[in-house]
């Protein structure tokens, strides 16, 4: 009998499983982005802003993607952010550059720091024209 234990912080929810679990929950946090932030515009122009958030290798990812390349942009933002809230640190502290949003052989999005993958980490992402969604889960 496992009862799920839930509350509310200032970065996000902490959960986990009471008694006898495996895995334990250990934060989960999500951040919607409204896309009209991340515009062609901006991307097309070598903004200062795209560059300074995605990697390298996450703008080539995104700029393959043709039709999806700015709502791509902002989802993988929104993971940066969600990422940083389930930390519990918000983004003070940690380097936008540090933080990577790859993508594994079957494309399903990982959370990579300092160029390695975090296998605790789970990552969703989600877009439409105008908004772009992550959800991140930590596990201890």
């Amino acid at each position: 009998n496992r009862q799920m234990l839930r509350t509310r912080g200032r970065h996000g929810m902490h959960a986990g499983h009471g008694g006898g679990g495996r895995r334990r929950l250990r934060h989960v946090a999500a951040r919607q982005i409204r896309r009209h932030r991340h515009t062609p515009q901006r991307a097309a122009a070598g903004d200062k802003f795209v560059d300074k958030i995605l990697t390298p290798r996450e703008i080539k990812y995104c700029t393959n993607r043709k039709a999806y390349k700015y709502p791509e942009m902002a989802a993988r933002f929104a993971a940066k952010e969600a990422y940083s809230k389930a930390l519990g640190t918000g983004i003070a502290g940690i380097k936008w550059q540090e933080i990577e949003v790859v993508n594994n052989g079957q494309g399903q999005p990982q959370i990579a720091v300092k160029g390695k993958i975090k296998k605790q980490v789970f990552v969703s992402l989600s877009h439409s024209l105008n908004y772009a969604v992550a959800t991140v889960v930590i596990e201890q």
